[in-house]
């Protein structure tokens, strides 16, 4: 087999690197998972092990269920940007190897606006101008609604985090209840 032009080699350089970057998104995700968890966990953990009797983890768990809380909801955000991204990014990656299929197919060759939108993908780029064809989709198109696997990932990131939140919004609630008549 011949070495490949530079045009193909271009083209086959960015492909690879939106694969690259699709696995980077993906190892961030987790890393953001697996950090906000440990952090909460820790600081239950750290409270437990230093309270010498149940009255004093009485005393801080209002501050630890408030604290884990703004720790994970801070971390749905992050992680939700980070998908947003992700899946930002496989979009491309599918329109961009339709294109040169499509390239590949037909006679005349790309135009140079075609090949221009191919290669101007960055983080930076309107969602809805990288996700949405004019021609097939409708106006109102987003990347939430058609793209299932990111609402797989999305409803993961909510029984991640936010069911950890109310569990030990719930903990703290059974250890150290507010006094009769202040809620609810």
């Amino acid at each position: 087999m011949s070495e490949p032009s530079p045009p193909q080699k271009l083209l086959l350089d960015e492909l690879n690197g939106k694969k690259i970057a699709v696995q980077t998104y993906d190892d961030r995700i987790w890393t953001i998972r697996t950090g906000a968890l440990t952090l909460t966990f820790a600081a239950w953990g750290a409270a437990i092990a230093v309270g010498e009797n149940l009255d004093t983890l009485k005393s801080i768990a209002w501050v630890l269920a408030v604290g884990s809380f703004v720790l994970l909801v801070t971390g749905f955000a992050v992680e939700y940007f980070y998908v947003l991204r992700k899946y930002r990014c496989i979009r491309v990656l599918d329109k961009n190897a339709d294109n040169i299929y499509r390239w590949m197919h037909e006679d005349p060759p790309p135009t140079s606006d075609e090949i221009e939108k191919f290669l101007s993908f960055s983080g930076d780029a309107h969602i809805a101008d990288l996700l949405c064809d004019e021609k097939k989709d409708p106006p109102d198109c987003r990347l939430r609604t058609r793209v299932k696997k990111f609402r797989d990932m999305f409803l993961e990131g909510i029984l991640i985090y936010f069911v950890t939140a109310v569990v030990f919004l719930i903990v703290a609630w059974v250890l150290s209840p507010p006094p009769a008549g202040t809620w609810f």
